[in-house]
């Protein structure tokens, strides 16, 4: 039987068409980088060097392009929270890890507040890069469980909602840069068994 996808997913992309959703996608990253994630997508497709129309035939949705734009960043908290499954010390595994979650969210202004929301909306194409992370932070948290390093009866959808407001906190005070890790320090020596 036939497979009912369509023929667009099916189909790779021309040539030309792969050169300008990566220059379109490294234009977004260093858009992002310095504006945050609410920069003008018309200065985005203009610094990729195509136009507004083909930005929206690649991302139609805003969200859609910082989805992919941070799609390889997700995929690395992925991969490093497999091999932080591998440690002895659990509970250090699971600060590793989310040190790294908490790099990741605020590397861009705006990512944290989008992605609170992503939690919980199915229908946002970053949901499905929030359920990515929420999976490897409950084998992480479910680990340090385990072996005592973490308390008992921590929900583990709270640590990533207090990572998420230590970013928020944290791009309100740019004057300290090292604020949020200081923050995130703290709040998980106090979750610690």
């Amino acid at each position: 039987m036939a497979d009912l996808q369509s023929p667009a997913a099916e189909r790779p992309l021309r040539a030309d068409a792969r050169r300008n959703r990566d220059a379109l996608l490294a234009a977004a990253r260093e858009a992002f980088a310095t504006e945050g994630i609410d920069a003008s997508l018309d200065d985005i497709a203009r610094s990729a060097g195509v136009g507004s129309g083909t930005l929206y035939r690649h991302f139609p949705t805003r969200e859609s392009l910082v989805d992919a734009a941070f799609r390889d960043s997700v995929e690395g908290l992925a991969t490093k929270a497999e091999a932080l499954l591998q440690e002895d010390d659990a509970g250090e595994a699971l600060v590793t890890w989310l040190v790294a979650l908490l790099e990741h969210v605020t590397t861009f202004h705006g990512l944290a507040s989008r992605l609170v929301v992503c939690v919980s909306d199915a229908s946002s194409p970053l949901h499905d890069a929030c359920r990515t992370m929420d999976g490897a932070m409950n084998a992480l948290a479910d680990r340090a469980t385990a072996q005592g390093a973490l308390r008992e009866g921590v929900d583990v959808s709270d640590l990533g909602t207090l990572v998420h407001g230590i970013a928020l906190a944290a791009e309100r005070r740019t004057e300290d840069p090292e604020l949020a890790r200081r923050l995130l320090r703290m709040a998980l020596d106090g979750l610690r068994a």
